[in-house]
């Protein structure tokens, strides 16, 4: 009991020591460059698709997990190409016309950050590139002002359901008795844009594979070398390092 209260008092002080975003699943960051290409060659995609064209991005929405609590976060692969971004509830705007981009996060929060983590907020989000930025809940006038003067939204949902019928609705009101109101705007799936373009890696990208492949090959080599005297995989999971010099020796010529 004693350990439990010292590491929830420590919480909040190390998680205030740290000066980024915890990286969930990208613990070596790419390039802001990186996701700055990405972004520009989305746009000249959605400029090619004709005047009012508007890239809606959101992020992954959290995970329940069975006993009530959320699973550790990971980002939308594709909202993660386009942002760098790796927190919930952001919402990313490229307008095809103006060839800007806007990110909507949440605000900042010193006491429940103490707990979960820093957030980026507004400025947090402009230093990662973006030429505006507004917090929640402001963020969604600015939202609901974007949908509403889009003629074209290109929707990457990241299996958002309810972003994604609040963007159906901006689309195409319910209620509307014109004739011609199914054809005041039209909405297009992102997520097979993206895809092909992530088809070809980038140099940045081959390097951020090569390490994982690398990384792979020397837990496996590090877990064989001092293997042959365990009894079960528990055993190899709490052998630190990957000197070869584990309880049970080491295999000849590894």
């Amino acid at each position: 009991m004693r350990c439990v209260l010292a590491v929830l008092c420590l919480a909040p002080i190390l998680a205030a020591q740290t000066s980024e975003a915890p990286q969930a699943h990208h613990g070596v960051r790419l390039p802001e460059a990186f996701f700055g290409g990405n972004r520009a060659r989305l746009l000249a995609k959605a400029k090619a698709m004709g005047p009012g064209t508007l890239v809606v991005a959101k992020s992954m929405p959290t995970q329940p997990s069975s006993g009530g609590e959320d699973r550790p976060y990971r980002q939308d692969s594709d909202f993660y190409y386009l942002t760098g971004v790796e927190e919930e509830r952001a919402v990313a705007l490229l307008d095809g016309d103006k060839g800007t981009y806007t990110l909507l996060v949440q605000a900042r929060d010193p006491k429940r950050e103490a707990y979960t983590g820093p957030r980026l907020g507004v400025e947090g989000a402009k230093r990662k590139g973006a030429d505006e930025a507004v917090a929640f809940p402001e963020a969604e006038k600015t939202l609901d002002a974007a949908l509403k003067q889009a003629k074209r939204i290109v929707l990457i949902d990241s299996y958002d359901e309810p972003f994604r019928v609040k963007v159906l609705d901006a689309a195409y009101p319910k209620g509307y008795t014109g004739w011609m109101g199914a054809y005041e705007k039209s909405l297009v799936d992102g997520r097979p844009i993206v895809a092909e373009m992530r088809v070809i890696k980038q140099p940045a990208e081959v390097e951020m594979i090569q390490r994982a492949v690398d990384a792979s090959i020397e837990g496996h080599l590090a877990a064989l070398r001092g293997s042959a005297g365990f009894t079960n995989e528990g055993q190899v999971a709490a052998r630190p390092g990957g000197d070869g010099a584990g309880p049970g020796g080491a295999f000849p010529g590894l």
